[in-house]
């Protein structure tokens, strides 16, 4: 080696030069890691694994602190939703005691039958037999049908009418009178009146054609109508 201060060369392992007597290497401070008071000094190579290390943690306690925040969230909606079912609960509650609106009647249209003459009817001579009949207010769609059959006498023969009582007056008398049905003089008679306005009715067997003989009627005649009932 040679000496850096004189540049001659000195044998191999002397620390100082033979020839101007200085050291032959510059003392060099060596520090041993566990004398350095700042720590050891990691290499580069062990500063990689230190920063994967450090990356992993941040992500771990990232995840875990995402984890906690929405456990929170969920917690916090379950308490102010309540308990579960519990609003399902209490909407059926709530239905349970709300009052039930009455359901609307219908108007529901309902026949009536009401007999007028039924069975056999004796008619003196010069006289007339007579039935009083009613068509409410509320009838709608009247209707009086029968059938009635006279025997007796020379001419086994009757009249039938329909009319108001005041009507009736001037009819029994033979005068003219307005009526809503007359059969003449008939053995055998069919009735058949549609729309009787609302009101009382006579239904008159009249014999007074005849001096004499009596007359008798076998007669079924009914009312019929509809009314609207609620249901």
């Amino acid at each position: 080696m040679f000496c850096p201060h004189c540049g001659k060369e000195a044998a191999q392992g002397h620390q100082y030069c033979p020839f101007c007597g200085n050291a032959l290497q510059e003392p060099t401070s060596t520090v041993h890691p566990s004398d350095d008071p700042n720590g050891p000094v990691a290499s580069p190579a062990q500063a990689r694994p230190m920063a994967a290390r450090a990356l992993w943690r941040f992500f771990f306690w990232g995840v875990v602190a995402v984890g906690v925040i929405f456990i929170a969230a969920f917690v916090f909606t379950r308490l102010k939703m309540g308990p579960p079912g519990s609003q399902a609960d209490q909407l059926a509650r709530q239905m349970a005691t709300m009052p039930v609106p009455p359901s609307q009647p219908r108007l529901v249209p309902v026949q009536q039958s009401v007999p007028i003459a039924q069975g056999n009817v004796v008619v003196a001579a010069g006289q007339i037999q007579y039935f009083r009949f009613t068509v409410p207010e509320v009838a709608q769609g009247t209707k009086v049908t029968g059938q009635f059959h006279a025997f007796g006498g020379a001419g086994n023969d009757i009249e039938a009418g329909i009319m108001t009582p005041f009507e009736f007056e001037n009819w029994r008398n033979g005068h003219q009178a307005r009526v809503y049905f007359d059969s003449g003089q008939v053995t055998n008679g069919e009735i058949e009146v549609n729309g009787i306005p609302p009101g009382t009715y006579i239904l008159a067997f009249s014999n007074r054609t005849s001096a004499f003989s009596r007359k008798e009627v076998t007669a079924q005649v009914t009312l019929n109508y509809t009314v609207l009932e609620r249901r």
